[in-house]
Parts: C-alpha cells; sequence; structure tokens
C-alpha cells in the first residue's frame, strides 16, 4: 500500500509538471525533447534493470521504498498529461496570470481541475502496474518486511508444497484492491479514456 500510494502521488506530480512544461511553456527544443521521452517507452522495461540494479545499489537504495518507487515513473504519464493539457485554453492561463496568480496557483486552480480525468486514469494505470509489479519488486528487495503482495505470494508456494489456502487468500486480496477501485473511479476512468483518444 504505501508503494502504491506513493508511487500514484509522485507519477501525477513528474508527469503534470513535465507535461505542463512541455506543452504551455516556450522551452528551446522542446520537441526534440519530447520525442527523446516518448523514444523511451519503445525499450521494454526488462531491458534496463541491470543497469537500475546497479545504480541502486551504488546508491544504497536496496531494500527501500524509493527502489520500488523510482520506475514507476515513465513516458506514458507525460505523454497522457500533455494530451489533456492541450486543451487547455490560453486565455484562462493568461487572464490568471493578470490577475496575480503564480505559476503554481495557474497549475493547481486551473489546469489539474480541467484534466482531472486525467489525473484519475493515470492514478489508475500506476495503481496497477504498482500493485501487480513482480519482477523488479523481486530483485530489488531481499528482506521480507520489503516484500510487496505479489512477491510474497511467491513465497508460498515451494518446489515440494503448495500451501492453496493463503495462496488463494493472498490472490483474492491481490484482486479485490484494484477491483474496488475500478469499481469507484469507473466513470472517471472511462471518460479519461474516452477523451485521451480524441485529444491531439
Amino acid at each position: 500500500v504505501i508503494v502504491v500510494v506513493l508511487g500514484c502521488i509522485l507519477v501525477n506530480l513528474v508527469s503534470c509538471a513535465m507535461a505542463y512544461g512541455f506543452e504551455k511553456k516556450p522551452i528551446h527544443g522542446k520537441n526534440l525533447l519530447f520525442n527523446i521521452v516518448l523514444a523511451t517507452m519503445m525499450i521494454p522495461t526488462q531491458v534496463v534493470f541491470i543497469s537500475l540494479f546497479v545504480m541502486m545499489r551504488q546508491l544504497d537504495l536496496m531494500n527501500t521504498y524509493v527502489a520500488l518507487v523510482i520506475p514507476l515513473i515513465g513516458a506514458f504519464g507525460v505523454f497522457l498529461m500533455r494530451q489533456f493539457i492541450h486543451g487547455v485554453p490560453d486565455e484562462l492561463m493568461e487572464a490568471a496570470e493578470i490577475d496575480g496568480c503564480s505559476e503554481l496557483g495557474i497549475s493547481l486552480r486551473i489546469v489539474l481541475p480541467m484534466v482531472k480525468p486525467a489525473v484519475i486514469t493515470l492514478t489508475v494505470f500506476t495503481f496497477n502496474s504498482a500493485w501487480n509489479s513482480f519482477m523488479w519488486p523481486l530483485i530489488c528487495t531481499t528482506k521480507s518486511e520489503m516484500y510487496p503482495l505479489t512477491v510474497a505470494m511467491s513465497t508460498l508456494t515451494s518446489y515440494f508444497e503448495t500451501n492453496y489456502g493463503p495462496t488463494m487468500a493472498a490472490a483474492t486480496i491481490s484482486f479485490s484492491v484494484p477491483f474496488i477501485l475500478y469499481c469507484f473511479l469507473q466513470k472517471e476512468f472511462v471518460e479519461g479514456i474516452a477523451l485521451g483518444g480524441l485529444k491531439g
């Protein structure tokens, strides 16, 4: 739960900030930078596991929440948020700036409320990705107290024996939480997906 909550918050913060800069700020060469960010989507996550593991070990971040959360940040969130921020009228932002609103105030009071479906959609995607992540947590955690649910479930099964009762109970818990979240956010999630296909 800690990894999922921290991951959703960090992914939304980074994605919204980068998307806002790429779309609304006069940055020199921002199209080239954005294309480089998108190019990282073509690299399979498993390819960078070795370099990521070496980096986390050198920074002494193994068996920490930082090591579990940082890899959740990716180009997809930036791309999704940029598509929605593109539809925010510049006139509203200019009017707020004339009224004395700061850059942070414009982002929090104007941009974020208008892209709420995208934020919820990105939160659901990040939640599912973090909740179901298995390979990277298995690599970067060696202490049982740092195991997320998916890795902990794998320890219930051994080569010689399978504890079906605890395994089925853990599988039910693992399925129930994302399902309940989706039930509550279904309307906003579908709206975000539908609008995302019409942007840009």
